[in-house]
């Protein structure tokens, strides 16, 4: 399976709180310890969910880029093996 982008995004915690602010529902994510197992839309539904209270709510888009943006590449590294081979992969190549 490709691990979508939302993937990513949930597995910095810290990011999306301060994006989102207090309003952000942390405990409608998914918990897991193989995030990227979990179905995009699965993730993507979540992300949608936990933000639906905040005053900008997630959408794929321009907004979802610079969240992008925002995160932390050693927490992504930390709890994403495949972002792992993918930075391993880049750094070969360069």
């Amino acid at each position: 399976m490709t691990t979508c982008m939302e993937t990513w995004i949930v597995a910095d915690d810290r990011a999306l709180a301060k994006h989102f602010g207090p309003r952000f529902e942390a405990k409608r994510l998914p918990r897991s310890t193989n995030l990227e197992a979990i179905a995009p839309p699965i993730v993507l539904n979540s992300l949608r969910s936990a933000s639906r209270n905040c005053s900008v709510r997630y959408e794929k888009g321009i907004a979802s880029f610079n969240l992008l943006a925002r995160l932390d590449v050693d927490t992504l590294r930390l709890k994403l093996p495949s972002f792992r081979r993918m930075v391993r992969i880049l750094q070969s190549q360069l």
